[in-house]
């Protein structure tokens, strides 16, 4: 009977521990996996252009789309043509001869609403593989900068 006691104490101390390391790795998973979505989010992108605009820009507006795992991002704001020539130059844009709906949305937020008369400035992105992950284009209207982001 005393063996059976001692096994079963056995046992549940195993058990209990299983549980702890089974806890403790799933919180250590849930950690990595937040991390690891934060730094792939629209979020972080977002961060990288608003933080290459001017620091006295003005009526500054955002919105994403998140379509998991593709997202849209649209920036407004109001600068100076100078400060814009220095936001394209900053995200590596260049002047894009095609204009309109192919590189910047006529619809979007209630605030988004570009002509598309302007000169519109663009990048791809790709990966080390040469393979399109993404494009930004910006345009610069009434003194405003109007910056699409999509990442496919």
């Amino acid at each position: 009977m005393k063996t059976l006691r001692i096994i079963g104490i056995a046992i549940g101390s195993s058990v209990w521990a299983a549980s702890c390391i089974a806890t403790v790795g799933l919180i250590g998973l849930v950690i990595i996996v937040n991390l690891v979505s934060y730094a792939i989010s629209p979020e972080s992108y977002a961060e990288e252009y608003r933080d290459k605009l001017p620091n006295d820009a003005e009526e500054t507006q955002e919105h994403i789309v998140d379509l998991f795992p593709d997202w849209d991002y649209y920036l407004k704001a109001k600068i100076t043509k100078e400060e814009f020539d220095k936001f394209v130059k900053d995200l590596e844009l260049t002047h894009n001869p095609i204009r309109g709906e192919a590189t910047i949305p006529i619809k979007g937020p209630d605030w988004w609403n570009p002509k598309l008369k302007g000169l519109t400035y663009s990048r791809i992105y790709k990966d080390k593989q040469d393979i399109t992950w993404g494009y930004a284009s910006a345009v610069y209207e009434d003194g405003y900068v109007y910056l699409f982001v999509r990442k496919i």
